[in-house]
């Protein structure tokens, strides 16, 4: 029977229209192909904002060392980069 539907359909010219009919399996295996693309967009998405953030931290920490080297006072420094003191004097130990 399945062989009459495929042959049918490829003289129909509907070979690459797909049948509203499909197998259990087949609609696992689609199923399955749309999970993983799914997981493969949401780590790229994932992967582009841990980038991200570690870029912004990274600025941050090369923005208070050069402010550091120019003796800006700290309370300066935490206004102008949005840091904690304390997160400055962990920057100046990790120096």
């Amino acid at each position: 029977m399945e062989k009459v539907v495929k042959e049918a359909r490829t003289i129909a010219g509907f070979e690459d229209v797909p049948l509203y009919f499909e197998s259990e399996e087949e609609i696992k295996r689609l199923d399955i192909e749309e999970a993983i693309e799914n997981g493969r967009k949401q780590g790229f998405e994932e992967g582009i904002e841990q980038g991200i953030e570690k870029g912004v931290k990274e600025n941050k920490k090369e923005t208070i060392m050069k402010m550091l080297k120019d003796n800006v006072d700290l309370s300066i420094i935490s206004k102008y980069t949005n840091t904690s003191i304390d997160q400055i004097k962990e920057v100046i130990e990790n120096i």
